[in-house]
């Protein structure tokens, strides 16, 4: 369900993002390659997953290798922006839990971003928790840890393969989504 920019900010309740980047995924994958045997420098893919714990989902951002950037606020930005508009649930509240190793440039960005959200009456609170020092893992882990195993045991060839691992590494619950890639 895409979200009409108007029609955010409908939802009287509150609602609990986490976002994190996983481990690239190299491809191809062999569910029976022993080892880095296939290509002498594979084709890397980044993956950014934001997960609402409201309804125990998480969209998976595949980042092809030609459009990584690096883990830049920017990337962050257009990922959750796309993410809200996209798979958001018009709450007028939001939560949102993100990794620790946030650089201060990328709080500021991303702290404007927010402002920016609730100037234009698409939320009226934001609030931003970051993990403390040493704390490692958080909601999103899982469901990648679910994802790597499904991955690890399949054979995948190309980006729309692997969207296809990462939709069937949990069917029965849902839990994983690919967001429609936005970089094809």
């Amino acid at each position: 369900m895409k979200l009409d920019p108007h029609d955010q900010c409908i939802f009287d309740g509150c609602c609990h993002y986490s976002f994190d980047y996983a481990q690239q995924v190299h491809i191809p994958n062999s569910a029976e390659q022993v080892g880095p045997l296939y290509f002498l420098t594979p084709y890397k893919v980044a993956i950014f997953g934001i997960q609402c714990d409201t309804v125990s989902k998480q969209i998976n951002y595949l980042i092809p290798e030609a459009a990584v950037t690096g883990k830049s606020a920017n990337q962050v930005v257009s990922f959750l922006h796309d993410f809200l508009l996209s798979h958001g649930l018009g709450e007028k509240h939001v939560f949102f839990h993100g990794d620790n190793c946030c650089a201060q440039k990328k709080n500021n960005i991303l702290m404007g971003y927010f402002l920016w959200r609730i100037m234009n009456n698409l939320h009226e609170s934001i609030t931003m928790i970051f993990l403390p020092v040493g704390d490692t893992k958080f909601s999103p882990d899982p469901a990648f840890g679910i994802f790597k195993a499904k991955f690890r045991r399949s054979d995948v060839n190309n980006l729309t393969e692997l969207a296809n691992t990462v939709v069937d590494s949990t069917p029965d619950s849902k839990l994983n989504e690919a967001a429609k890639n936005i970089f094809l």
